[in-house]
């Protein structure tokens, strides 16, 4: 957990805000290649989410109305999100 007296670090940061994992939207052009990347690296599918969940849950995967929704898992949104190598939004 960081403190005030700490130096900024992203990726303790974002995984102190979102210990249990975070839905986020890629925004990139190429899907397909942000899948391979985060399957190679972190070994997560973001293409595995449901795309028509329950009603009280948000929607995952790709559908062509929202683009790609997915899930980071808990422990890996400041690798994913806290980096600046992928356009993703929240």
């Amino acid at each position: 957990m960081t403190t005030p007296d700490m130096p900024y670090d992203g990726v303790v940061f974002w995984n102190d805000l979102c210990p249990d994992g975070a839905r986020r939207f890629y925004e990139g052009d190429d899907p397909k290649a942000f899948r391979k990347e985060m399957l190679r690296e972190f070994g997560f599918d973001p293409a595995a989410d449901d795309p028509d969940p329950a009603p009280d849950e948000r929607p995952g995967g790709w559908c062509e109305e929202r683009g790609w929704v997915f899930t980071i898992p808990g422990g890996l949104v400041g690798a994913v999100y806290g980096s600046d190598r992928w356009p993703l939004g929240s």
